[in-house]
């Protein structure tokens, strides 16, 4: 099966941060349409294919995990009685 691109994803296209990092920033790559887009599904609005969440890069993908960790870790508790 193949996955062809129908240009849908143009419209959840998105930007390079300023910091560069565009999986910290919540983007997803789709291979298929060569695009980064910002989509909250596991899978491509425009071709299905599924979407890349993570850096290739093992330096990159430490990265992001430490993003992950020092963020989860600030979070306040709920304190709802």
């Amino acid at each position: 099966m193949t996955h062809a691109c129908n240009a849908i994803c143009e419209t959840y296209k998105e930007t390079r941060p300023a910091n560069g990092r565009r999986y910290g920033m919540g983007q997803k790559r789709c291979k298929a349409c060569s695009i980064f887009i910002k989509w909250e599904g596991v899978f491509c609005p425009c071709c299905g294919y599924r979407l890349r969440t993570t850096p290739r890069h093992t330096e990159d993908r430490e990265e992001l995990r430490m993003m992950r960790v020092v963020s989860k870790n600030n979070k306040k508790p709920n304190n709802y009685y």
